[in-house]
C-alpha cells in the first residue's frame, strides 16, 4: 500500500513538473523582410517585435531582399532554428505558394503580409494574410488629383512593377480615372525598387525625356524624397506637384516643408499587430483563423491632419487595443 501510495505521488510530481515545462515554453517566431532597407519594412518589424515583447515571444529574422528563392532559404533556415511559427513579407505571387507549401510540408504555421499572395495558394497551407488594400490607396491618390487638379498630367514614379502590390494600385487608379472621367492624364510609368535613390533616378530621367508633367505619384515616402532631390536640382519644385502613399515622419516632415502636397497615409502597424495576433493563435492556441483576408485602408492627408495617423506607424497601446488584444481571437 506505501509502495502504491509513494508511486502516486511520484507519478502526480512527474506530472506536474511536465506541465509546469509545458507552461514555461517560451515561443519563437520568424520574421521575414522583404527589405530590412525599406521604411515601411522597418516601421512593420518595430510593431511586431513590440507585440511579440508583450507576449513574452522571442523573435529572429532574415532578410529575403525581395527574393523568392531567399524567402525559402530563410524558412528552411528558420525550421533549423525551431521557431513556431513565421511572420513573412510576400515576395512574388508564385514565390509564396511555393512559400507555404514548405511551412505546410515543415509543419509552421505562416502569416503573409504586405499583399495578397496568388489565388491558386492552398488555403490550408498558410494562417491568413494581413495588408493594406493597394487598390483603395492607388484610388484615392488619383482621385484626389483628379478632384482638386482636373487636367493634370502626372508621372507614376512606381515600385516593382512585378509585384501583386503594384497590379493592385494599377486596378485603382484606373478605377479611378474612369469614375472622374479620365479628366487626369498618367503620362508615364516608371518602375523604381521603393528607394530614393531610384526615386532620383526616375525623376531625372523623366525630366530629360522631354514628356511634360504637372504631377508626380511617387508609391513611397523613400521615392518622394528622391523625387524632391531631382525637381530641386531642375529648378521644378514650385512647378510640380507631389503626391504619396505613406503618412510617416518623412512624409509630415516634407509636407510641413511644403514640398509634399498629398498623402494616402495609414502605416503598417495594423498588419504587424493583426499578423502576430493570427500567428499567435494559430502556433500558440492551435486556433487557425477562418478569415484568409484582413485588410485597411488609407486616410487623405496633408499638412492639417498628417499627424493623426502617426500611431499607425509605431509601437503603441493604441494599436493593440485596435486589433482586440494580442492573445488570439477567443
Amino acid at each position: 500500500m506505501r509502495k502504491l501510495t509513494a508511486l502516486a505521488l511520484m507519478l502526480m510530481l512527474l506530472l506536474g513538473l511536465a506541465a509546469g515545462a509545458a507552461a514555461e515554453k517560451t515561443y519563437t517566431f520568424g520574421y521575414i523582410y522583404a527589405s530590412a532597407e525599406d521604411d515601411w519594412n522597418a516601421f512593420d518589424y518595430d510593431c511586431f517585435a513590440d507585440a511579440a515583447k508583450r507576449m513574452g515571444v522571442n523573435v529572429v529574422s532574415g532578410d529575403a531582399g525581395w527574393t523568392p528563392d531567399t524567402q525559402l532559404n530563410i524558412i528552411q533556415d528558420m525550421h533549423i532554428q525551431g521557431v513556431d511559427g513565421i511572420y513573412s513579407y510576400t515576395m512574388s505571387p508564385e514565390g509564396d505558394v511555393k512559400a507555404a507549401e514548405l511551412c505546410k510540408e515543415l509543419g509552421i504555421p505562416i502569416v503573409f503580409v504586405n499583399s495578397e499572395p496568388a489565388p491558386t495558394i492552398d488555403p490550408a497551407s498558410y494562417v491568413t494574410t494581413v495588408c493594406c488594400s493597394y487598390y483603395d490607396y492607388g484610388y484615392t491618390v488619383i482621385d484626389y488629383v483628379a478632384k482638386n487638379y482636373p487636367g493634370s498630367k502626372i508621372f507614376y514614379c512606381a515600385g516593382n512593377l512585378g509585384m501583386g502590390i503594384i497590379e493592385e494600385y494599377m486596378r485603382g487608379i484606373e478605377a479611378a480615372l474612369k469614375d472622374n472621367n479620365n479628366s487626369v492624364e498618367i503620362v508615364k510609368m516608371t518602375e523604381t525598387n521603393w528607394m530614393a535613390d531610384s526615386g532620383l533616378a526616375a525623376t531625372q530621367d523623366m525630366i530629360a525625356s522631354g514628356v511634360a508633367f504637372d504631377t508626380v505619384f511617387a508609391n513611397s515616402e523613400q521615392i518622394a524624397m528622391g523625387v524632391v532631390a531631382a525637381l530641386e536640382g531642375a529648378g521644378l519644385m514650385e512647378k510640380t506637384r507631389l503626391v504619396s502613399t505613406g503618412g510617416s515622419a518623412v512624409g509630415i516632415q516634407l509636407m510641413n516643408e511644403g514640398k509634399l502636397e498629398m498623402v494616402a497615409g495609414y502605416g503598417p502597424g495594423y498588419q504587424a499587430y493583426m499578423g502576430f495576433k493570427a500567428l499567435y493563435a494559430a502556433a500558440v492556441h492551435g486556433d487557425w483563423t477562418e478569415q484568409k483576408l484582413y485588410t485597411y485602408s488609407p486616410e487623405v492627408l496633408t499638412k492639417e491632419n498628417a499627424t493623426s495617423m502617426e500611431w499607425t506607424w509605431i509601437p503603441n497601446d493604441k494599436m493593440v487595443e485596435h486589433v482586440g488584444g494580442l492573445d488570439g481571437f477567443k
